[in-house]
């Protein structure tokens, strides 16, 4: 039965960019019942509906990043779905991994939702309020919206570094409240006044929103110059705390765009290329050619194991958290770091050229005659859009690479040429698309360069129309 004394608190989660707040109702050994918003809403969006629930469960309804009174995600990149599971996973650690029932409204049930598919001995129930799953992509689509959601983050990342967030009065606040909502009817106001508090601070004797801007444009599951991309060499790292994303990459690739202003020629190894592809497919008026080296796609999760590949994402993200809350970076001789660079590769050893190269923007000094290496650990748990070969074909077909492309692959690289094999076949249909094989392993361009030049000359020296 409900009760209307029941006690009424207010708790603060950590987490490692600052803290996820919660208003929390009942008593903490009941039953847990986390509750979560919707986008651009709070924990103030449950007050109401609380009031009429049983008494014998602890109810925490949680402020999602960007909301209320929690901690922003840290600055810059855009928020991706990803972001939020990982935001379920540390406050679910913070109950000691107890079973809950989960009560998620819009967009807070759709997290919800894929949360229970991971991690299923975590959700004892899930109740979802008006929504059903994360809304879909086409595939004619694609490259639509992305390019949107990429445009107008930089639009926003602007507005944010050259505006002040507007004020308003608390009568203003409100009103802009009940008539801004994504939905036909205004909201009652009882349940804009549920929100309110946790949706402005004071600003002198005027009040501003809380609200992240950045929320307005999530992302749901998409001369000569050589870049070290952010977490490698000498770039800086993205923001700490939050896993590496492709599409964050993506962003960097039109940033480097946008500064040169022009059409850009991209060579692209590994992960490089895969980026590059997917930057073409989005941006194709922004590249006039595109090399890619070892590398034809981004790897798929297929569907059958959309949750274990998620779920070790999440998990080992975390963990990767805790060790460098706990230690310090190891630090090596050259030597040392020369020998760990050569011979600790993933796919084979490369030479001792190759990886001299590749030293000299890998380590920095670390007193006493050692170095440590600048990689940014999470790129070692970069997290792919989730796709299966058969999206990424369908996607290939409707949204093509449309300038001249080059494809050199390794002989001895075959487990994805194996795996990618019905793109190939796609990719040889294409005009525009050379493939071309150089005895040699996945880094076969920095190990044997003299027989990857070659190609790239030709290729580079080719007239668009005469490829």
């Amino acid at each position: 039965m409900a009760a209307t004394n029941r006690k009424i608190g207010e708790i603060r989660i950590p987490v490692p960019w600052g803290h996820v707040a919660a208003k929390t109702w009942g008593e903490p050994d009941d039953q847990l019942v986390l509750c979560v918003h919707g986008v651009m809403d709070n924990a103030g969006t449950f007050d109401r509906l609380i009031e009429r629930l049983p008494s014998s469960f602890y109810y925490v309804c949680i402020d999602l990043p960007g909301h209320g009174k929690s901690t922003h995600f840290p600055p810059h990149l855009p928020i991706h779905t990803t972001d939020y599971l990982l935001v379920y996973r540390e406050v679910t650690r913070h109950f000691d991994d107890r079973k809950f029932v989960l009560i998620g409204h819009s967009y807070g049930g759709q997290i919800g939702f894929m949360y229970a598919q991971i991690y299923p001995n975590h959700v004892k129930s899930l109740i979802m309020l008006d929504t059903l799953t994360s809304y879909p992509v086409p595939t004619d689509y694609f490259d639509v919206y992305m390019a949107e959601r990429i445009e107008d983050h930089l639009r926003i990342a602007n507005n944010l570094r050259s505006n002040r967030p507007p004020l308003y009065t608390r009568e203003e606040a409100l009103e802009k409240l009940i008539t801004g909502r994504r939905s036909l009817k205004p909201m009652p106001t009882e349940s804009a006044e549920a929100l309110l508090t946790r949706a402005i601070e004071p600003a002198g004797d005027l009040y501003k929103f809380t609200t992240d801007q950045r929320l307005k444009n999530f992302i749901n599951p998409l001369r000569d110059y050589s870049i070290d991309l952010p977490g490698h060499g000498r770039s800086s790292h993205f923001p700490p705390h939050l896993p590496v994303h492709t599409f964050n990459y993506i962003f960097v690739y039109k940033i480097i765009h946008r500064h040169f202003g022009r059409k850009l020629t991209i060579l692209g190894h590994s992960y490089g290329g895969q980026i590059g592809f997917l930057f073409a497919q989005l941006y194709p008026e922004c590249v006039a050619k595109l090399a890619m080296f070892d590398t034809i796609s981004l790897f798929p999760v297929s569907t059958r194991n959309f949750k274990s590949a998620v779920r070790r994402a999440v998990e080992a993200h975390l963990e990767l958290e805790r060790k460098l809350a706990e230690g310090r970076r190891p630090a090596y001789t050259l030597e040392e770091a020369l020998e760990k660079t050569w011979r600790g590769r993933s796919y084979a050893p490369i030479s001792k050229e190759a990886a001299e190269a590749l030293v000299e923007r890998a380590v920095e000094p670390a007193g006493d005659g050692l170095y440590r290496f600048t990689l940014d650990q999470r790129v070692k748990n970069v997290i792919n859009p989730l796709r299966d070969v058969r999206n990424i074909l369908t996607v290939m077909k409707l949204n093509p690479v449309t300038c001249p492309v080059l494809i050199v692959l390794g002989t001895e690289s075959t487990a994805q040429q194996i795996l990618f094999s019905p793109l190939i076949q796609e990719l040889k249909k294409r005009r525009n698309v050379r493939i071309k094989f150089a005895e040699g392993n996945h880094d076969v361009h920095n190990d044997k360069p003299e027989l990857v030049a070659p190609h790239v000359l030709k290729f580079l020296a080719l007239q668009s129309n005469k490829l």
